[in-house]
C-alpha cells in the first residue's frame, strides 16, 4: 500500500489498514521458497492477525525482508493450507515468552509482517471466505 501526495510517494500506516485480530492463535510454519529447497528448518510460530492484504506472524526465526515467503496454516493437519507473500517488515520480540513458550529452545521471537501475493486469485477467496468466517 502506498499514497502519492504531491508527488512524493508514502507508505500507508498498517496500524490504520483493516485486519482482524485472531482470537485463536493460530499455528503455521514458514519458509522462503530457497529454504524449503535446500532442506533447512522451517520456522515455527502463529498467525496473530490477518486482513485481505496480509498476515501478522509471531516467529521463532528471522526472515529477511523482501524475502518471499510461504506460510503454512494448520501445518502437518487434514486442514493444512499454504499461502504465498513476501515479508515486508519484521522487529525482534523480547516479550513472546508470555506468547510462546520456549518448546522449540528458541530464545529470540519476531514479529513479522506478511504481504500476500494478491495475484493469487484462488488464495484471495480463501483469505476472504476465511475473513467472513472468523467474524459472522
Amino acid at each position: 500500500m502506498s499514497t502519492v501526495v504531491s508527488g512524493k510517494k508514502r507508505v500507508a500506516n498498517r496500524r490504520k489498514a483493516r485486519r482482524k485480530c485472531i482470537f485463536t492463535r493460530y499455528a503455521i510454519m514458514a519458509s522462503t521458497p530457497e529454504d524449503q529447497e535446500e532442506g533447512e528448518r522451517l520456522a515455527i510460530g502463529i498467525l496473530t492477525d490477518i486482513g485481505p492484504d496480509g498476515l501478522g506472524l509471531i516467529m521463532d526465526t528471522s526472515i529477511k525482508s523482501g524475502s518471499k515467503v510461504i506460510v503454512t496454516l494448520h501445518p502437518q493437519t487434514e486442514h493444512e493450507r499454504q499461502l504465498f507473500g513476501r515479508v515486508i517488515w519484521q522487529h525482534p520480540l523480547p516479550s513472546a515468552n508470555r506468547i510462546i513458550k520456549e518448546a522449540s529452545g528458541a530464545s529470540e521471537f519476531f514479529r513479522v509482517g506478511v504481504r500476500l501475493d494478491v495475484d493469487n486469485e484462488e488464495q484471495n477467496n480463501f483469505i476472504k471466505d476465511l475473513l467472513s468466517t472468523l467474524h459472522e
